[in-house]
């Protein structure tokens, strides 16, 4: 059952942020602490719980307590997507940002942002981000461009082709995320959020409102911190992944139908999203050589003969980039169209020795 606190603001604020957060008791409060923080301070701060099992909720219902432009949902879990869908809709701000209950902000950064939205009249504005991990902390960017104006033209080409799917030839690190970001909160209208999607959905996102802009602006300055300092995140997980290859398919369909929505030619998208579906078929068969594989050796096996939906790779293949694979990969990409998956699957449990450390934990045990 939904909980609001804090739901009604005497007046519409210029900027809606919205926090979606799911077992985040050690990181939201560095979160919330930063936008509170702002010095911009025409904002309401829309926190979504997405069903947390720790303090979350407290921690959440603590802060809507000493802040008033704080609006506090509790909320059965509905996954990501789902959950930024409804914080839109909740939101009545001429513009909508989004952060990560794990990251935090620079306290200038809604100040920043909003100026050169309404200085450039421009209907998006981004910045770059520092990316934080337990070994380093680098400097990342969702457009490694200039700071300046750009249109679709200006960016479809070095960024929003790559949405579909990175290339080894790619120059740059292209990063499709919605956060480290302000929107016009009309771009949204009529947009999908794909609610079985647990694979890259901010990109799914992008690639639809990107669609929509007339002009966005890039700003230089480092305004977002993307921690990645937590295990439990899905960028961070290391191991067997169940229903991997499921989950790329999910992917590969929704951004197949974007593509059709917004009436693109198939040779602009379908090089990359081809070529990207066959990198992972091959990733989902390494996936079934981890060692935490509950099935063992020989269940990797079988489940890589059962993988669905194997028909897209015949059905898409004229489109592969061929050269963007090394010559092991072309090579396991033929055995497992002439049926010899099993090879595939053998050459990844030697080269990765996922087996040897399956079989001596299982003696430790």
């Amino acid at each position: 059952m939904s909980c609001l606190n804090n739901c009604s603001n005497e007046k519409k604020k210029y900027m809606s942020v919205i926090v979606t957060a799911y077992n985040s008791e050690g990181t939201l409060s560095k979160c919330l602490d930063s936008i509170i923080r702002q010095t911009f301070t025409d904002l309401e701060i829309i926190v979504i719980n997405d069903g947390s099992t720790d303090n979350t909720y407290t921690i959440c219902d603590t802060y809507a307590a000493k802040d008033k432009r704080i609006s506090v949902y509790h909320q059965q879990n509905m996954g990501l997507p789902l959950t930024r869908e409804k914080g839109i809709k909740l939101a009545s701000g001429k513009y909508i940002s989004f952060v990560d209950c794990d990251d935090w902000c620079e306290e200038n950064m809604f100040e920043l942002m909003t100026y050169y939205a309404e200085r450039e009249n421009v209907d998006a504005v981004f910045c770059n981000a520092f990316q934080h991990k337990p070994e380093y902390v680098t400097k990342i960017s969702n457009f490694n461009m200039k700071k300046g104006v750009y249109k679709y033209g200006d960016i479809c080409e070095c960024y929003y082709l790559h949405l579909f799917g990175k290339l080894h030839s790619d120059p740059t690190k292209i990063a499709g995320y919605l956060w480290g970001a302000i929107f016009k909160k009309e771009l949204f209208n009529q947009v999908i959020f794909f609610n079985d999607i647990c694979l890259h959905e901010d990109e799914l996102i992008m690639l639809q409102i990107l669609q929509k802009v007339n002009k966005i602006y890039l700003i230089e300055d480092v305004l977002y911190h993307y921690n990645q300092c937590n295990e439990n995140t899905l960028s961070n997980k290391k191991g067997y992944w169940l229903n991997y290859w499921n989950d790329i398919v999910n992917e590969f369909t929704y951004k197949l139908q974007i593509a059709e929505k917004f009436s693109l030619p198939k040779e602009v998208y379908l090089r990359r999203l081809t070529t990207y579906l066959y990198k992972n078929y091959l990733r989902s068969i390494k996936n079934e050589t981890y060692y935490n594989n509950p099935v063992g050796f020989c269940g990797g096996v079988i489940n890589i003969y059962r993988l669905k939906d194997l028909y897209l790779l015949k059905k898409y293949k004229r489109f592969l980039i061929k050269n963007n694979f090394l010559l092991y990969e072309r090579i396991l990409i033929f055995l497992c169209a002439i049926k010899l998956n099993v090879l595939a699957y053998i050459y990844y449990s030697i080269k990765y020795k996922r087996m040897r450390c399956y079989y001596n934990d299982r003696k430790l045990k």
